[in-house]
């Protein structure tokens, strides 16, 4: 299968699992272009990807975890910082 039926399939699937996992719509987008960028690098580097179905979700998954790991520091270090200024007033 080519790099181009392998998307058209799983493009749909991938932002279904998106929605599932409640992502932000244009951050979902990102995530799903991104496991294709990441997809088709390994396709150059000439890796046999034996499940692409697997390969794609697992990747898809854990840019979304890192994404929303990413967040909730981001968060809490917001919140940090504004507890630190308003003590400081």
């Amino acid at each position: 299968m080519s790099f181009k039926e392998t998307y058209f399939k799983y493009y749909p699937e991938l932002v279904r699992y998106g929605q599932q996992l409640r992502l932000e719509e244009s951050e979902m987008e990102d995530l799903v272009q991104e496991t294709f960028l990441r997809y088709h690098l390994e396709l150059g580097k000439k890796v046999i990807i034996r499940n692409k179905r697997a390969w794609l979700y697992k990747v898809f998954y854990n840019l979304a975890l890192s994404s929303k790991q990413s967040k909730i520091s981001h968060h809490k270090k917001m919140k940090q910082y504004q507890m630190e200024t308003s003590a400081s007033e």
